[in-house]
């Protein structure tokens, strides 16, 4: 081990020593009912947390690019844990979930990229509201938010889109429209101006 990583185990070990520290004067402020003191103490702790957290995901998101979503996975869910309401994490665990073949909980969590500061994906903006299965709507847009290879890997589930509605418009890049417009009959497509 080189001078440079004994010095970060030096650090951590000294980080996790001074957490504990804060951590039990705080418990001791609280069981003194000393509790706006212990307030500030758990509120040093918290912040911690949130750089932990931090580290956690980005460790977790190192593995993923390499591949390695065994080590991956479990990150994300610790990060969870730690932030259950950040939606950096939540989405990134949703794309893993989605990368594991676990559809219900990826999809779910996919939803929280609107919120993302990671995700560069605009949102569309319409004062329509949003179409969900089981809605009485009859006429429903669908957008192709994502890259020009998701649309077509996407665009397979169109015809399922398709049967519960009365009519279906769909916004993708304009390249694809001839092949959509050629397979997918029985639907508008207009391009996204912004693809």
């Amino acid at each position: 081990m080189g001078s440079k990583e004994g010095n970060w185990e030096g650090i951590l070990v000294s980080l996790k020593d001074e957490a504990m520290k804060i951590l039990n004067e705080g418990i001791k402020k609280s069981d003194a009912d000393d509790f706006d003191g212990a307030i500030k103490d758990f509120h040093e702790i918290a912040e911690v947390l949130d750089c932990v957290a931090n580290a956690i995901i980005q460790r977790g998101r190192c593995n993923w690019e390499m591949k390695r979503w065994d080590i991956a996975h479990p990150d994300f869910k610790v990060a969870l844990r730690i932030t259950p309401d950040s939606p950096d994490i939540n989405w990134t665990s949703a794309l893993m979930s989605l990368q594991l073949n676990n559809f219900e909980e990826g999809w779910k969590g996919n939803e929280r990229r609107w919120e993302s500061t990671r995700s560069d994906s605009p949102r569309m903006k319409t004062n329509r509201p949003q179409w969900t299965l089981g809605s009485d709507a009859k006429e429903v847009c669908a957008w192709g938010e994502q890259g020009v290879r998701d649309q077509i890997l996407y665009g397979a589930f169109l015809p399922e889109l398709r049967k519960p509605v009365d009519g279906l418009t769909v916004i993708v890049n304009a390249r694809h429209i001839p092949l959509f417009e050629r397979y997918i009959p029985d639907m508008r497509f207009v391009p996204n101006i912004v693809s």
